[in-house]
């Protein structure tokens, strides 16, 4: 789309034709670094802990979460899940499930944690661990 943009403004006549190369290498650096910029912004981290556990697949959904809907945390992994915490934005636990077993699926019954955002954090059996952020909204 950006070369057909750019070669619809040479052949208008509003975009000199000396600038088209320049303009082409300034635009492919500026788009990898706008690139590396938004995966720094919205790559799944590891909040909690402060690294980053590529090799722990987990997808949880729905979020953000209705109050009156279920978790559901799938575990993609060979890792069997040991506990799942969540937080507050203060750093208090306010819920916590030890799962011990290898389910794949589990699902959390999440009724008594208010509106917001928190944080979701899950232990595995060899100490690694991955977390998420997880919002409840009740106008869902």
């Amino acid at each position: 789309a950006a070369d057909q943009c750019s070669l619809s403004r040479i052949w208008g006549g509003i975009h000199p034709y000396i600038d088209d190369i320049p303009g082409r290498i300034m635009g492919k650096t500026i788009g990898e670094d706008a690139f590396s910029k938004g995966q720094l912004l919205f790559e799944e981290k590891s909040v909690v802990a402060g690294n980053e556990f590529i090799d722990n697949l987990v997808s949880v959904y729905p979020n953000p979460l209705p109050t009156d809907r279920n978790l559901i945390v799938l575990n993609e992994t060979s890792k069997n899940i040991d506990r799942i915490e969540f937080f507050n934005l203060s750093g208090d636990i306010i819920f916590s499930k030890n799962i011990n077993d290898n389910h794949k699926k589990i699902i959390l019954k999440l009724n008594n944690l208010s509106v917001g955002i928190h944080l979701l954090l899950i232990h595995f059996e060899d100490g690694s661990a991955r977390s998420t952020k997880i919002i409840l909204n009740d106008n869902l």
